[in-house]
């Protein structure tokens, strides 16, 4: 046996075992790697490691193992420990030699075979293998009532190392072994840890002392909210003594183990689907308490019929469509509470008719479609049923205006585009309005001032400030004044920048703790700082999803369950993914005038392809619908007559039918 101490410092190492290429990967090769059978006393903790092939079928040609195994090091209570293999490797794999037993991190175990040249790795079948028995033994006594929190190093860390599977094809005698991690091969990592993780670890109470044990648990639920939804949950609480550990597991109808911590001795579970479940509770060191459990809800989708009239055409806000005709149309839509409503839409469509009558009328006008009279010109409509009458109106009311003008030199009046250039009083008359100008005319006088300035002006002609050059004029009665302006502009410079917490300006050398827009000046040269301040973040979003899914975080589409990070500027995006493979099945029907399909009990008239889709399963209904047909023969024969339609031959009068496939044939006998 191999025995090494845990000394109370950091070691750093890092194992790395590289699949150099031309390396053989085996299609399909799949390990998970557990821990089994853990046993304790004060100061001594024992498991098994065990290793399960789920594939390929043929089986794998096994060279190696390491295996980097993380525990709470609350439970050390200050002391040190060391690894030591106990043996009970399964036979079929006696030749791996475990050559590092390693504590050397606190709170991490190292145990290491080094990889077997292909011509002595070992042939094994799919199954489950023990890599053996080990024992860690500690200086001190295990801390009371701590938890190991067993669970398995994904990829390598400062001090920490992955877990890894040696191997090549089954039979292969030659070249190199290929290193299966949790991330190789990249497509289709090979090793797995079955529901372990560090947020869901494998948990053993250590030096476990006396405690309280619950007897009952009573479930409060609540209800699923949409047909076929699976938002229900139940809130179980352990009585009748509320367990003095609250570390447990659970299982429910048998599924596997589930880890919960017990807050006021209750625990929830969420996720449920409507029906009736039973809940084992177990808390280490009591009996397992049963609970049943039944979460209600909806049981049959919701429907909704609208009967609607409309002109020329109607827009259904269920489908966003525009529809023309009548008829009977469908689709879904989402209540307040986010469940799928069937909707199911009776519409009558009638022809609209339209009619314009463009009307100029002085002060009203009365119009004869609906006898109503205006005042002021617009648009008017009257809509009967589905006709619409519109009548665009000109109202031009009876007025006179006087307009009194001073101006220089001339004057041209808009009213009649006439140039005065003497004063008097002046009239137009256009339909019901009379203009009356009364005009003063004065001579013009002018004056030119020419000025440079740096950024800005103030003209003390009109007290305006100016800061771009140019020719301005100003004029007071009949006097103009020019103002001939050079402006030599100031410089601007905007920088704009994204920092995480904070950013010290080079400009000005301060340091700013929140975005905004700051400013700095020298001379005419303004400096502007456009400044956005992130604060780091970390997100975890859980998703399930059928055959993969892409995240819009980083645009990876992934087709296999896992745990997968993006990081991006000051924020960390976590993906906790569960992929389940979606199943496809087609039934092809030929059928007379209608058909029934028992996957969605909906009856369809015309031939189609449809389909049902529930949860990642994709029924497919091939359809071809025939109409019946019927024809009828009258016959008079004597003695007997024989029908060409199916060959037979009648002796007797009567009505005889020949069915083949959707038509019917009648013949009326007469012998």
């Amino acid at each position: 046996m191999k025995n090494i101490t845990l000394k109370k410092k950091w070691l750093t190492f890092v194992v790395a075992l590289i699949s150099f290429a031309g390396f053989a990967q085996v299609p399909g090769a799949s390990f998970t790697i557990g821990l089994s059978n853990i046993t304790s006393n004060t100061n001594t903790l024992e498991f098994d490691l065990m290793m399960t092939l789920n594939g390929p079928v043929e089986g794998i040609r096994f060279s190696g193992i390491t295996s980097g195994i993380n525990f709470n090091s609350g439970i050390l209570n200050g002391g040190s420990v060391t690894l030591t293999y106990l043996g009970e490797r399964t036979p079929a794999i006696n030749g791996i030699v475990i050559n590092t037993l390693n504590t050397a991190t606190v709170g991490h175990i190292r145990i290491v075979g080094s990889p077997l040249t292909p011509a002595s790795s070992i042939d094994i079948p799919v199954g489950t293998y023990k890599i053996g028995r080990y024992r860690l033994t500690n200086t001190t006594t295990w801390t009371s009532n701590s938890d190991t929190q067993f669970w398995f190093q994904p990829v390598v860390a400062s001090g920490r190392s992955n877990n890894i599977i040696n191997a090549v094809p089954f039979g292969q005698t030659s070249g190199g072994a290929y290193a299966y991690t949790t991330i190789a091969p990249s497509n289709d990592p090979g090793v797995g840890f079955g529901t372990v993780s560090q947020t869901t670890p494998i948990s053993h109470i250590l030096n476990a002392s006396a405690q309280d044990c619950a007897t009952v648990g009573t479930p409060v639920t609540t209800a699923v909210t949409c047909f076929e939804g699976a938002d229900g949950s139940a809130t179980i609480t352990m009585s009748n003594l509320t367990p003095s550990v609250a570390a447990i597991t659970y299982t429910i109808d048998g599924g596997a183990a589930l880890n919960a911590t017990l807050v006021n001795g209750a625990f929830t579970i969420s996720g449920l689907e409507v029906g009736s479940y039973s809940v084992v509770v177990s808390n280490a060191g009591c009996p397992n308490v049963t609970v049943s459990v039944t979460v209600n809800g909806p049981t049959t989708p919701l429907t909704n019929v609208t009967t609607q009239t409309a002109c020329d055409s109607f827009v259904w806000d269920v489908t966003g469509l525009t529809y023309t005709t009548s008829g009977t149309y469908t689709g879904t839509s989402t209540n307040l509470q986010g469940c799928t409503v069937e909707e199911t839409l009776n519409l009558t469509i009638t022809p609209g008719t339209n009619n314009t009558t463009t009307i100029s009328a002085c002060d009203s006008y009365t119009w004869s479609v609906n006898a109503t009279t205006y005042t002021a010109s617009g648009t008017y409509t009257s809509v009967s049923g589905c006709d619409t009458e519109t009548l665009v109106l000109t109202i031009t009311p009876s007025t006179n205006n006087t307009t009194t003008i001073s101006a220089c030199d001339s004057y041209t009046w808009s009213v009649n585009a006439t140039t005065y250039t003497a004063s008097g009083t002046y009239t137009s008359v256009s339909g019901c309005n009379t203009e009356t100008l009364v005009l003063t005319i004065t001579p013009s006088t002018n004056n030119t001032t020419t000025i440079s300035a740096c950024d800005s002006y103030t003209w003390s002609v009109n007290a305006t400030t100016y800061t771009a050059s140019g020719t301005y004029t100003s004029v007071s009665g009949c006097n103009t004044e020019t103002l001939v302006l050079t402006i030599t502009p100031s410089t601007n410079n905007t920088t704009t920048i994204s920092a995480c917490d904070s950013y010290t300006w080079s400009v000005n050398a301060t340091t700013y703790t929140a975005s905004g827009t700051y400013t700095s000046v020298s001379g005419c040269n303004t400096e502007t700082l456009v400044l956005t301040i992130t604060p780091s973040t970390n997100n975890t979003t859980t998703i399930s999803a059928c055959d993969s899914y892409t995240w819009s975080v980083n645009a990876t589409t992934y087709t296999a369950s896992g745990t997968y990070t993006s990081v991006s500027g000051c924020n960390t995006e976590t993906l906790v993914l569960t992929i389940t493979p979606s199943t496809n099945n087609t039934t092809t029907i030929s059928a007379c005038d209608s058909y029934t399909w028992s996957v969605n009990a909906t009856t369809y008239s015309a031939s189609g392809t449809y389909t049902s889709v529930s949860g990642c399963n994709t029924e497919t209904l091939v359809l071809t619908i025939t109409p019946s047909t019927n024809n009828t023969t009258t016959i008079s024969a004597c003695d007997s007559y024989t029908w060409s339609v199916n060959a037979t031959t009648y002796s007797a009068s009567g009505t005889y039918t020949s069915v083949s496939g959707c038509n019917t044939e009648t013949l009326v006998l007469t012998i």
